[in-house]
């Protein structure tokens, strides 16, 4: 069976663009971006958006464990989203409901996958950002919520349209608040069950060093972005990579990798620390 996995489907939620619709969002000076930056180096972001996905291998290894179970505590509570008014909260967080919807699907958690979908849809309506995440779609998703492929598919369609769509129509800072939250939430996620789970260490904390290597097109991407909140999430990134860089991470056979337990700890403890101040803005 394949799997797009947590990655994919997170961040094909990167852009649930709309060309229409007024924004609810609270706006506040820190998340007011220079109009300039929209053009700038789009390159990058298509290689972030290009690269990200391919780490599907973390959920495989999550589904296809004998051990891997299912635990909601892990997730970004639903009932959150009414506390997010400001453009980068609702940004981050849309992203980290996005990777919720996609760990739930996967374990069959149907009931909690339509509650993340109609989370999820409240609110890219509110940051004017719905054109890509219609009734149609809900309602193809809802059909198919027992199938994980249709469903990975539906969503991966969907959302890889809507990536682009932001790219190009000067909305490029929502789309790098979404894939920073739903980067943030999935590799958290496969830590602390690197964590609780101790039989599925070894093959799911190499695949969490892999998804490391993307951590230089996050910080380039990010970049971009040096004032105000925006600029404070890219200096979060900037403190992952460093940890990530003073690792001692090694390739080993089979495209694995390996760290002490020190330094993997270090890696794990920072993207947690990000990650619960993200969900808590």
């Amino acid at each position: 069976m394949k799997y797009y996995g947590l990655f994919i489907a997170a961040l094909i939620l990167v852009s649930c663009g709309s060309g229409t619709g007024s924004s609810n969002v609270q706006e506040d000076t820190d998340s007011t971006i220079d109009s300039s930056i929209v053009d700038k180096d789009s390159e990058n972001a298509g290689k972030v958006l290009a690269t990200l996905p391919t780490s599907h291998e973390i959920i495989a290894v999550l589904v296809d464990h004998p051990d891997t179970r299912y635990d909601a505590s892990l997730l970004n509570s639903l009932s959150s989203h009414l506390k997010y008014n400001t453009t980068i909260s609702k940004s981050i967080n849309l992203g980290a409901y996005g990777v919720g919807m996609s760990y739930a699907s996967l374990f069959n958690q149907n009931q909690t996958v339509l509650q993340y979908m109609a989370v999820v849809k409240t609110m890219a309506e509110q940051l004017g950002i719905l054109r890509f995440f219609d009734e149609a779609t809900m309602q193809k998703m809802e059909q198919n919520l027992d199938n994980k492929e249709v469903m990975i598919d539906l969503i991966s369609s969907a959302f890889y349209k809507s990536d682009k769509y932001l790219l190009e129509n000067g909305q490029r800072e929502i789309a790098a608040m979404i894939i920073a939250g739903a980067w943030i939430e999935a590799m958290n996620i496969a830590c602390c069950l690197t964590k609780c789970n101790y039989s599925l260490n070894q093959k799911l904390s190499s695949r969490i060093l892999k998804q490391c290597e993307s951590i230089d097109l996050m910080v380039t991407f990010l970049s971009e972005y040096t004032d105000g909140s925006i600029g404070e999430v890219a200096n979060d990134f900037n403190q992952i990579d460093s940890i990530i860089k003073q690792a001692k991470i090694t390739p080993l056979a089979n495209d694995s990798y390996y760290c002490n337990d020190e330094d993997f700890t270090k890696i794990c403890d920072i993207i947690s620390e990000i990650r619960n101040r993200y969900v808590s803005m």
